[in-house]
């Protein structure tokens, strides 16, 4: 199993296939032709049980490419309250994404999922400090 079949996997929510790739050894931080992981990709689905996967195997829950598109990112922009939490919870950091807060991407999203992820990242900067 390669790295693709690990992105594949995680892009699809084949747990099945995720499972696979890791265990056979696939490197959990690699990125697709855009610089995205397969964490990335889990986290843009909402798939909770695929980013527990990824984050048991070590995926690096910071990890993104330079302009800040992260696996929070993505869950914040997708609206994925669970899987904003549980990214938090395994140490993903709070940051700008090309220059806008997270709380921007929460507040243009306009929703009642947005307004609770905007919540959970307040209060999260919180107890970090």
């Amino acid at each position: 199993m390669t790295a693709d079949s690990l992105i594949w996997a995680a892009k699809r929510g084949d747990l099945v296939a995720l499972e696979t790739a890791i265990r056979s050894g696939a490197n959990v931080n690699s990125e697709d032709s855009q610089g995205w992981t397969a964490l990335f990709h889990a986290a843009h689905h909402g798939n909770t049980k695929a980013l527990q996967l990824l984050i048991d195997a070590g995926a690096d829950v910071n990890r993104g490419r330079e302009s800040g598109f992260t696996a929070l990112f993505s869950a914040v922009g997708g609206g994925h309250l669970e899987a904003v939490r549980l990214l938090l919870d395994a140490g993903a950091e709070i940051a700008p994404v090309q220059g806008v807060e997270l709380r921007g991407y929460c507040i243009q999203g306009n929703s009642e999922r947005h307004k609770a992820i905007l919540t959970m990242l307040d209060g999260h900067q919180e107890e970090r400090k």
